[in-house]
């Protein structure tokens, strides 16, 4: 499993390749090209740039699949190594009155620690991420155990002992190792649903069509007689 810096690595190579292939991808700049191609006759030069643009325009879908896979599991991995990080330094403050002085405190040393910045309430912590190449918060909220919430604070505004297992955290299990085999099964599902459901399409249509009776026939899934 690749570490949260290893992942924003990956992420920042991924946003480069997109915005490279992105210059050759635009549809209007192509145009521009076919359009030059058109002019001189160049019946080759068309080819080839339709096949170019087609194979650059598949690979930065590719990317961009796998670009929301490397955010989704740096999220994750960022909790998951950094939060006992967190609740350290929320526990040097044990028993402090909480306020904009502790807060600030607070905020600034898991700063320094994390990379990260920080707020919170007496239920929820609020971490702010900078590493994205664009802007991302994250919440992680205290549990219910029988009914009741988990405070962060006390009565009194004091900060109490936090452990890990006072909140919701991702599992370990949910990253996403192969990110490039995930994102290519789930296109291949996708491709598959899309046959069948225009092939659903096409029957639904045909039904309606062939249907005798005027006011009887089946949308969006659901069938009607008027």
């Amino acid at each position: 499993m690749l570490s949260y810096n290893q992942t924003i690595e990956k992420i920042k190579g991924i946003t480069e390749e997109i915005k490279a292939l992105e210059t050759k991808t635009d549809i209007y700049k192509h145009r521009e090209i076919l359009r030059e191609y058109h002019k001189n006759g160049n019946t080759e030069a068309i080819k080839k740039a339709e096949a170019d643009f087609l194979k650059d325009a598949e690979k930065e879908q590719t990317l961009k699949h796998h670009l929301k896979v490397y955010n989704f599991n740096a999220e994750k991995l960022f909790i998951l190594e950094n939060m006992q990080i967190i609740i350290d330094v929320f526990n040097d403050f044990k028993g402090k009155k909480c306020g904009e002085k502790t807060r600030e405190k607070i905020s600034a040393e898991v700063k320094k620690k994390c990379g990260c910045g920080l707020s919170f309430d007496d239920r929820s912590i609020r971490i702010y991420l900078y590493d994205f190449s664009i802007y991302k918060d994250l919440y992680i909220y205290t549990k219910y155990i029988d009914g009741k919430s988990l405070y962060i604070l006390d009565n009194d505004n004091k900060i109490i002992e936090l452990s890990k297992d006072m909140f919701l955290l991702p599992d370990a299990e949910i990253v996403i190792n192969d990110v490039e085999g995930y994102a290519e099964q789930k296109q291949a599902e996708f491709l598959k649903l899309k046959q069948m459901y225009e092939a659903l399409e096409e029957a639904t249509k045909q039904y309606n069509h062939n249907c005798p009776f005027k006011h009887q026939y089946i949308r969006e899934g659901i069938y009607y007689i008027d």
